[in-house]
């Protein structure tokens, strides 16, 4: 789970575990206004960028990279 912004706009310090899915589903992807139209939001660009990452992410997977921050 992803939790809220801080009141300084960022995301607290940490790691956090989510499929792409639930990604996608996030107020990063959907907006903090869950439509992705308020202000200049833009949800469908978010949307492809996720994709995107996906992609890449499952081409590393497929190459054997799984964990860049193993030491």
């Amino acid at each position: 789970m992803i939790p809220p912004f801080q009141t300084d706009g960022l995301l607290p310090p940490g790691d956090y575990e989510v499929s792409f899915a639930e990604l996608c589903q996030s107020f990063l992807v959907q907006g903090a206004f869950g439509n992705g139209v308020q202000g200049t939001w833009d949800r469908a660009w978010r949307e492809l960028l996720v994709g995107n990452l996906e992609v890449l992410v499952r081409q590393l997977w497929t190459i054997g990279i799984r964990d860049i921050y193993a030491d």
